[in-house]
């Protein structure tokens, strides 16, 4: 698929992402919470779209220990 197509998909999909999330990706919580972090743990959140998983692991370790990546810029 060509980059440009890419992107239009991602620009497409962000204005709706956050809403609609929670009820494709429904065991979020749980699967964080099955990760045995410590606030000295460093994370990295490949493809973390707007960054719902934040939130959750902010309550595992500390926010200067989480990294986020995704393509999106949006």
């Amino acid at each position: 698929m060509e980059l440009e197509k890419i992107n239009k998909i991602y620009d497409a999909h962000s204005k709706f992402y956050d809403l609609t999330r929670p009820f494709f990706l429904f065991n979020r919580k749980k699967a964080v919470n099955m990760m045995d972090l410590n606030k000295k743990d460093k994370v990295i959140d490949l493809a973390c779209g707007t960054g719902l998983n934040i939130s959750l692991l902010l309550k595992k370790t500390s926010s200067k220990n989480i990294l986020g990546i995704d393509y999106s810029t949006k």
